[in-house]
């Protein structure tokens, strides 16, 4: 009967012993607190890479750009010239540029033939002085609109004027004629090569009195036998008063000067 108690105490412990080893091996569920863990590591990072997106990429247009607007405070003063003075074979474009009173040696110079539709830069020769001639392509004809443009720091000026021409005098020697436009600044005189004047005649400022046609008294001829040369500038002188230069000092001026002569033998 011992034997029997024995036996059955062994029995109930070897049961219990199976029973605690089953129970260890039983997963484990999560705590409430590994779990609030888990979702606020989670939510955390989610939230960092949200807030760290750029969100103003697209900003950096740039809305705004820089301008250099020119001014003309420059006192700019130009004397600009379209001239021949050998019957017409030695035309030449010149132009002198001051600006502040100091000789400038950086415009841009363009003579142009509106009429014919070409056009012809005029390069710096030194000392704010331009300068372009027949060998180069300087040309004047008569009849044709001629315009010269100046280009500085803070302005472009231009002006424009017709080429005068065609000297004729009369068999005679009595009557001068040319082909003349508008403003002008006319003036012709007779001597003998060598000489002095035996007669002369010119425009001024506020009297126009040179036109064409021209009567020349036979007092300008005083000796027979003898040549006479009648030498003749058919010429206009425009101010910024009259829209030549615009803008620039009151004494620029633009010219064209066609110098021609005709000779009379006085029988």
């Amino acid at each position: 009967m011992k034997n029997f108690f024995v036996i059955l105490f062994c029995l109930i412990v070897a049961v219990m012993l199976v029973l605690l080893g089953c129970k260890k091996n039983e997963p484990t569920t999560p705590t409430q607190k590994s779990t609030e863990t888990i979702t606020k590591t989670a939510t955390d990072i989610y939230t960092s890479t949200i807030t760290n997106t750029p969100t103003d990429t697209m900003t950096f247009t740039v809305t705004e750009t820089p301008t250099v607007t020119p001014t003309n405070t420059q006192i700019v003063k130009i004397i600009g010239m379209i001239y021949t003075y050998n019957q017409g074979t030695d035309p030449t474009y010149y132009a002198e540029i001051k600006i502040d009173n100091i000789a400038y040696e950086y415009a841009t110079v363009t003579v142009k033939d509106l009429t014919a539709v070409r056009q012809k830069n005029v390069p710096h020769i030194g000392g704010g002085k331009y300068m372009l001639e027949i060998g180069n392509g300087a040309e004047i004809i008569t009849g044709h609109d001629y315009q010269m443009e100046v280009i500085v720091p803070g302005g472009v000026f231009t002006a424009n004027a017709k080429a005068p021409g065609n000297m004729n005098l009369s068999s005679d020697g009595t009557t001068l004629t040319w082909t003349d436009y508008g403003e002008n600044a006319d003036v012709y005189f007779v001597n003998q090569p060598g000489h002095a004047f035996t007669y002369s005649e010119q425009d001024t400022p506020s009297n126009n009195i040179v036109n064409s046609p021209e009567t020349i008294p036979s007092s300008a001829y005083p000796e027979h036998g003898v040549t006479y040369y009648v030498n003749m500038n058919m010429r206009w002188e425009l101010y910024p008063s009259d829209g030549a230069f615009t803008g620039a000092t009151s004494d620029s001026e633009f010219i064209i000067d066609i110098a021609d002569y005709k000779t009379y033998d006085n029988p």
